[in-house]
């Protein structure tokens, strides 16, 4: 959440005019700060004051910020620098610049505008000149000078049309600067005693979570209706599957049954595969062997063939030589 650094006040008068902010820096450096004043010192005026760069025009205490102008036609400054939830320092300054309307049905006139940046400059919240020769800048001359730097510098950002307040207050939520956040800090300044009204219908835990956080981080979060009603169907879907819980744990342990048992299947498929592998190979090693049997049978008969006749030759030879020695003698 972006943290208030410094805060300027230029040409605010109250008190009926008695008293006035001049020109005033104040140092918060994103600390904690106690601003000690006396009854009718102007705290709650202070407080409005910041207010109008997050709340623009918002009254407070039932006083009206047009209130301060009275009669006169002056005008006012309002300026709040932030420091950015960034890994590097990061600057923004929102200002709020007002003064009386041109008619009674218009009784404050004012613009809004942003300055972004990361060091010291020109246009940070101490050098913006809204004092020239002692004299404050009207509300024109303002306007003048941050449109002719909006045309050289992009993180210049002014707020001047009808639709001002909306799109000013969509431009600092993308800085995480929420509206509600502040309406909430503005009701609990509203009266004295704010806080203990503003928690009195969060007396528990479960009423601080269903009437304070929640609201809040709902509109910190959502940027509109649609967005929180998707989350509300979100929810109520995963109440639905809550409530199914027992049954999908069933299932759950069915389908590891169901796994289980169907490793072991896969797993004697496996094994018969493996063994069918085997028996087919063994066939075809005893075919060859058969093949090659055959072969080496057939030609062990030719062989014998060939002796057996080799074999008759002989004997008719040896009958002939023993002829031949019979007649000799």
């Amino acid at each position: 959440m972006p943290q208030i650094w410094r805060a300027r006040l230029t040409n605010i008068e109250y008190d009926s005019g008695k008293k006035i902010y001049a020109d005033e820096l104040f140092r918060f450096n994103s600390q904690n700060t106690l601003i000690n004043l006396a009854n009718g010192g102007g705290k709650t005026l202070l407080i409005q004051l910041l207010l109008q760069v997050v709340l623009p025009n918002e009254m407070l205490n039932k006083r009206p910020l047009a209130d301060l102008l009275g009669s006169k036609k002056y005008t006012g400054h309002i300026l709040v620098e932030w420091k950015l939830d960034n890994p590097e320092p990061t600057f923004l300054t929102t200002g709020f610049c007002f003064t009386r309307g041109n008619d009674e049905g218009d009784r404050l006139k004012y613009f809004l505008y942003t300055l972004h940046y990361r060091e010291a400059n020109e246009f940070d919240i101490m050098n913006l000149p809204l004092v020239q020769q002692k004299t404050p800048l009207d509300y024109t001359e303002l306007l003048l000078l941050l449109r002719g730097a909006r045309h050289q510098d992009s993180r210049v950002t002014i707020f001047e049309r009808d639709d001002k307040r909306r799109a000013y207050l969509a431009h600092l939520a993308s800085y995480n600067i929420f509206e509600k956040e502040w309406k909430n800090i503005k009701i609990t300044n509203n009266v004295e005693g704010g806080v203990g009204e503003f928690f009195a219908a969060a007396k528990t835990s479960k009423q601080l979570l269903e009437t304070v956080l929640i609201p809040a981080v709902e509109e910190a979060i959502f940027a509109g209706e649609q967005d929180a009603k998707r989350l509300s169907q979100a929810f109520t879907q995963v109440h639905q599957n809550l409530i199914r819980l027992p049954e999908l744990q069933k299932n759950l342990h069915d389908f590891q049954v169901l796994r289980t048992e169907g490793e072991h299947v896969l797993e004697a498929v496996r094994s018969f595969e493996q063994s069918q592998g085997k028996l087919i190979r063994e066939k075809s090693r005893l075919r060859k062997l058969y093949n090659s049997a055959g072969g080496d049978m057939s030609q062990v008969k030719q062989d014998l063939a060939k002796i057996e006749e080799q074999l008759v030759i002989w004997k008719n030879q040896r009958i002939e030589l023993n002829y031949k020695a019979e007649s000799i003698h």
